[in-house]
């Protein structure tokens, strides 16, 4: 029984990394992309890994303080696509395993329809899943970010809902790491892992009146990451002048509102059934519905936060949904009863259903895209190459959320846009602008 449940396991998990791999390996190049293929302080190709530290210096200066994760996408765009390709998918089965591995013990092995509901909530619920998970400037200020916050919350997990300690002097290094990198992700998402850690050592003070030296380091260095980001002097200017009078700030909290209530209430009120539900069980974990509820307050804090930022992309709700799913989740395993094992089984086929029939469009629809990206790059470098330097061509819309065009502003009609800019200096225009959308 044990062997088959294993081998269901890692059959999902390769069917899902193929998907995601077809996903990414039809994801071209796309707005940003192009920006960052140039230095910002030379204004020209990056060429060598030399290049990359002056540039980051003046991203810093002119745009935002996160030079952690904006390494790492100049890094990639000067490798071969492919290779990005094949380390984003793997990253991606990383993160399910990451959310996976929060909820359950090291010891409850190949739970596969824990596998699908996680899964199936993935695909499914993130609002700009093309942005944040295949997209390669995107994928690695969020898709990476993900990943590291799952599993640098792992042995707060642990700890809280197992008594379980870390051992190795390797896991103290990554928590370190990872967590620099998490807190110099993006304002919303490092607020609410600094609320979290906070309120997990807040728990065990309460519980055992002791506090390990790896929690303050995550929580140090989380913090470190995050002075980085927001006092740098771009972001410090946009911050600034987002919060320059009480009508902006209304208007901010407006749109943090609208989007929590189009894309978190029904997964908000999904936590608090399943929640009350596992309460109501004397089996129930007391400390694992505890730790579900702290990711659900840093849910909703990682949405609200947004009300001091100057604009909320649909990809910067990813890090709220995603707290959101694992709290439902660990709020519906916090205990064995009748309830869960009725429960599971039925989300988990109707949430994989629901993905394969998704993916059954998405990625025809990807291949579409890819395709429309490849001939425009081709009708441009062929009006260059005739001596036309100030072309213009057709924007790309996006046909699902699973390919990176939805809900991007890739190019457009204006030639002084920054996609167009940098798309025009990529292939060596003068400039470039679209007629039309396709």
């Amino acid at each position: 029984m044990k062997e088959k449940r294993k081998y269901i396991f890692l059959i999902v998990l390769f069917i899902v990394f193929i998907t995601v791999l077809m996903l990414n390996l039809l994801t071209p190049m796309v707005a940003d992309d192009y920006m960052y293929s140039f230095s910002f302080a030379t204004k020209d190709r990056i060429q060598s890994v030399s290049e990359i530290f002056p540039s980051l210096v003046k991203h810093a200066q002119v745009l935002n303080g996160r030079i952690i994760p904006d390494f790492f996408v100049h890094l990639f765009l000067l490798l071969p696509r492919a290779i990005f390709s094949i380390l984003n998918s793997v990253i991606f089965i990383v993160f399910i395993l990451g959310m996976y591995r929060l909820i359950k013990a090291s010891q409850s092995k190949y739970d596969w329809q824990l596998l699908l509901i996680l899964t199936g909530a993935v695909f499914l619920f993130p609002i700009a899943f093309g942005q944040t998970n295949l997209w390669l400037t995107g994928s690695i200020n969020y898709l990476w970010r993900d990943t590291l916050m799952v599993w640098v919350f792992v042995p707060f997990s642990d700890i809280v809902i197992r008594k379980k300690n870390i051992t190795g002097s390797w896991k103290w290094f990554f928590i370190a790491a990872a967590s620099l990198y998490i807190g110099n992700s993006t304002e919303n998402t490092s607020t609410s892992a600094i609320l979290f850690m906070g309120l997990c050592i807040l728990w065990q003070l309460l519980q055992k009146r002791k506090v390990y030296a790896w929690m303050l380091i995550a929580i140090g260095f989380t913090l470190l990451g995050w002075l980085l980001l927001v006092f740098s002097p771009g972001t410090s200017r946009d911050m600034s002048s987002s919060s320059a009078s009480l009508n902006q700030i209304a208007q901010h909290f407006g749109v943090a509102l609208d989007m929590w209530r189009k894309h978190g209430l029904w997964l908000s009120v999904a936590y608090f059934i399943v929640f009350f539900f596992s309460k109501k069980n004397p089996n129930a974990s007391t400390d694992q519905l505890a730790f579900s509820a702290g990711l659900f307050i840093c849910s909703v804090v990682s949405n609200f936060i947004m009300t001091a930022a100057y604009y909320y992309p649909d990809r910067a709700f990813v890090n709220t949904t995603y707290l959101l799913i694992i709290a439902i989740t660990l709020a519906l395993y916090a205990s064995s009863s009748s309830y869960t094992d009725t429960i599971v089984p039925i989300l988990a086929s109707v949430l994989a259903l629901t993905m394969a029939l998704e993916m059954a469009n998405a990625v025809p629809n990807a291949y579409n895209r890819f395709r429309q990206a490849q001939a425009r790059v081709n009708e441009v470098c062929v009006a260059r190459d005739s001596g036309i330097q100030d072309v213009t061509t057709y924007g790309i819309k996006g046909l699902s959320k699973y390919d990176a065009f939805f809900g991007l502003n890739e190019l457009t009609d204006a030639p002084d846009y920054a996609p167009n800019i940098f798309f025009a200096k990529y292939y060596g225009l003068g400039s470039v602008i679209v007629d039309r959308y396709e």
